[in-house]
């Protein structure tokens, strides 16, 4: 190469390397924007319960491999010197379980959560409750984890929301209303029903087949 052509390669490599760098820097730096629930453990405790007991044993989705995974008493903890507890008698489920379980659930599909939150939020009914069912503008069922729930969409835990009977074996009929589905619908207008989950998570409702396999 000829010697004086050398400073202006360096030069322009010099500037190519920096653009480079900038254009990788900014893909890098990109965050894809997610709209949900605002998350603080009032709000998401009462949900983050039900999923411990409803979907976070240890051969459903309380492990690793699974896109929706669930942490907490149930089952996947965050402290590997935590033990999991059936019976909810064990260490408590924290607050960085809560966490790593929102983070999880509203980043699956960030796009159609976004969806459904803009419009679900702030469907409150006369009485100031999460207004259920939700309204023609509320449409949680775009969502896969209620999909499946409800059955709609395959799983190998099988369904375990009934809308309307007739229901599977060791789901009561909905009295009215399906607790459980009452339970995720008013998470995702913005103004959870405590007494639903805790009666969903805690009472009459069997636990899901074996989804080892799925």
């Amino acid at each position: 190469m000829n010697p004086r052509a050398l400073p202006l390669a360096l030069a322009t490599a010099s500037v190519v390397a920096t653009a480079l760098g900038v254009a990788s820097c900014a893909v890098q730096n990109t965050r894809i924007g997610i709209e949900a629930p605002p998350y603080s453990e009032t709000s998401f405790k009462p949900l983050g319960d039900f999923l411990v007991y409803r979907c976070g044993t240890l051969d459903c989705h309380g492990q690793p491999g699974r896109n929706l995974r669930i942490w907490g008493a149930n089952g996947m903890r965050l402290d590997p010197e935590a033990s999991a507890n059936s019976d909810f008698g064990g260490p408590p489920t924290t607050n960085d379980e809560y966490v790593a379980t929102y983070r999880s659930l509203v980043g699956l599909e960030p796009q159609v959560m976004t969806t459904v939150w803009t419009g679900c939020q702030g469907q409150n009914g006369p009485d100031g409750g999460a207004d259920y069912p939700p309204p023609e503008v509320c449409h949680p069922e775009l969502l896969t984890f209620v999909q499946k729930a409800r059955g709609t969409e395959k799983h190998k835990g099988g369904q375990l929301i009934c809308l309307s009977p007739p229901c599977p074996p060791g789901i009561p009929d909905p009295a009215p209303y399906d607790l459980q589905d009452v339970c995720i619908v008013s998470w995702l207008e913005g103004n959870v029903n405590a007494t639903a989950c805790r009666t969903a998570a805690r009472s009459h409702y069997g636990l899901p087949q074996d989804a080892g396999a799925e």
